[in-house]
């Protein structure tokens, strides 16, 4: 049990860190001109598709396993705020999924201040988590 819950660890930081990194570095890919946002943009696809993707799966899937072996998880109230943070992180996680895609068929021209406020909800939704877990 202590290698799944090493392996639920890993996986989240490695998640996290790529939705933040993402975020990230969209809100500076408004400042380029065509030719870069589109190399930045296949650049912003692997790391979702193949960084991003599976280590969100990875880290459901082990925790699903971890939440196995609780007996009672009915009385955990941190619990449920860790759930309610994760599931704001998978919507953040979706959302830069879909400016993922979007980006990848047209340049974005704006100020990317959309990207810059999914950065700041997915690293308070990370807080929330860590922070109903240790309280």
């Amino acid at each position: 049990m202590n290698i799944i819950k090493a392996l639920h660890v890993i996986c989240v930081f490695m998640w996290v860190g790529n939705l933040l990194t993402l975020t990230r570095l969209m809100g500076y890919h408004v400042k380029e001109d065509e030719k870069t946002q589109r190399q930045m943009a296949k650049i912003y696809k692997r790391m979702y598709n193949f960084i991003g993707l599976p280590t969100m799966v990875l880290s459901i899937l082990f925790g699903l396993v971890l939440v196995s072996g609780l007996d009672h998880v009915r009385s955990l109230t941190w619990f449920y705020w860790k759930l309610a943070f994760v599931a704001g992180l998978i919507a953040c996680d979706f959302m830069c999924g879909k400016w993922v895609t979007c980006l990848n068929y047209e340049c974005d021209m704006g100020k990317g201040v959309k990207y810059k406020i999914l950065h700041g909800v997915a690293g308070l939704m990370f807080f929330g988590i860590i922070f109903s877990i240790y309280v």
